[in-house]
């Protein structure tokens, strides 16, 4: 696990996304030296939950003007 500052993740979020999914690294996201999150692969993710993910149905969020 390497660890990352929120700034840094946030400027380089391409670039980490690319390599949790290439190359099966895992990113734990600090804020003022605090671990807040863990970025990892979704198949890293399924072994450690135990089976397969099932995205949530997308929402439409956006309302249309006069709606």
């Amino acid at each position: 696990m390497e660890p990352i500052s929120s700034a840094d993740a946030r400027t380089q979020f391409s670039d980490i996304l690319a390599k949790t999914f290439y190359q099966n690294k895992v990113y734990v996201i600090e804020r003022c030296n605090k671990p807040m999150a863990i970025l990892m692969s979704i198949e890293d993710f399924e072994k450690l939950k135990g089976g397969e993910v099932t995205p949530p149905a997308k929402k439409n969020t956006i309302k249309k003007k006069g709606a």
